[in-house]
């Protein structure tokens, strides 16, 4: 796979995970859990809300495309030291960064930028006389913050195997060398 087929599909991913991010704080957490009403709701944020809401994501966003963007030039690094030599290696060096940003990016959007929307959604809802008693988490943003927890080890699994086996690819290749004897 070329290195910008592999960038736009990574990219593509990326953007998924983003949009399933926004969507369930704009959409689907405030139709769970702060009120069914959502017409009522979004109305009484009023245009400056929706434009402070608009910035914070844009912000967000950006740190995401940047943290993205980051690790795409790490593997890309590791994959074109390791390619030539041991492919499986490549793949690990390739994948490592990028679940790594991808695991932390959704475990932290329980935080950011869920809290802050979650916020501002639940005191809209208090000025309307129409909020829960307390706060929640719809269960679909609690799975892709668990989600997010579960692709960390995974991340780190990989980036501890890429020196473990760039390691044993050296030992091999020593072992080789001092195998070659004149006859």
């Amino acid at each position: 796979m070329s290195a910008r087929v592999w960038n736009w599909l990574v990219t593509g991913v990326m953007a998924l995970l983003v949009a399933l991010i926004a969507v369930t704080g704009l959409v689907v957490d405030p139709a769970q859990t702060v009120s069914q009403d959502l017409g009522s709701l979004y109305r009484a944020i009023g245009p400056v809300g929706w434009i402070d809401l608009a910035v914070f994501m844009l912000v967000w966003a950006a740190a995401v495309a940047a943290l993205t963007a980051g690790a795409l030039h790490v593997g890309h690094l590791g994959w074109r030291r390791w390619r030539s030599e041991d492919r499986v290696v490549a793949w690990l060096a390739r994948l490592a960064p990028l679940l790594g940003v991808s695991g932390l990016v959704a475990a932290v959007s329980v935080v950011i930028p869920g809290f802050p929307l979650g916020l501002a959604f639940f005191t809209t809802a208090e000025g309307l006389g129409t909020a829960p008693a307390t706060g929640s988490m719809s269960p679909l943003r609690v799975g892709i913050g668990w989600g997010g927890v579960a692709l960390l080890p995974l991340a780190l699994c990989a980036a501890i195997a890429v020196p473990a086996l760039a390691w044993r690819h050296a030992v091999r290749r020593a072992d080789d060398a001092r195998d070659v004897r004149p006859r």
